[in-house]
């Protein structure tokens, strides 16, 4: 019981923490990716319609929202998936050790007491 308790506690900690920091990496790289070739493709189009002032600024305009909508999606979902799996596989690991630790220390507690009454 107290195994559990304390590895849910440190794999949601560790979970959390792991899976926020893969998501921004990885979150920002998808944005910065897609949003430059949404933009680029889009910028090049208006400029070739309306002129190259008004294509860049559409360009960048349309590529960073996009890149940033595309990246906190991407992010989100990724980070949540590492999170949930480094969390699952840390707090099983750490749950273990700790369970473990306390049966021990209780069944050697239990033979002292048994063995030396009062």
């Amino acid at each position: 019981m107290v195994g559990a308790a304390v590895g849910l506690v440190v794999g949601v900690f560790v979970g959390s923490v792991v899976g926020a920091a893969v998501g921004l990496v990885v979150g920002v790289f998808a944005g910065s990716v897609v949003g430059a070739a949404v933009g680029l493709v889009v910028g090049v189009f208006v400029g070739s319609v309306v002129g190259a002032t008004v294509g860049l600024v559409v360009g960048v305009f349309v590529g960073s929202v996009v890149g940033a909508a595309v990246g906190l999606v991407v992010g989100v979902f990724i980070g949540s998936v590492v999170g949930a799996v480094v969390g699952l596989i840390v707090g099983v690991g750490v749950g273990f050790v700790v369970g473990s630790a306390v049966s021990k220390g209780s069944a050697i507690l239990i033979f002292f007491v048994m063995e030396f009454p009062k």
